[in-house]
């Protein structure tokens, strides 16, 4: 089973942008994700064709199961 954390931001366009991680750590919490994107947000860390991230919008757990067919 995959897990990935999705962090979703605001850019300055007023777009969307989706930073995807790996196997977060089990039972991350809303808070500390969300502290985590205000360190990513503060720093400016990240900037693309939508300018750089100016706001927290979404923080989410993504489960993926897959089965193999033999």
């Amino acid at each position: 089973m995959d897990k990935n954390l999705e962090l979703i931001f605001e850019t300055e366009s007023g777009s969307k942008k989706t930073l995807t991680i790996d196997n977060p750590i089990e039972g991350i919490t809303k808070a500390q994700a969300f502290a985590a994107m205000q360190v990513i947000i503060d720093n400016n860390i990240f900037d693309g064709s939508g300018g750089g991230l100016v706001s927290a919008l979404e923080a989410r757990v993504v489960t993926k199961n897959v089965e193999v067919l033999a």
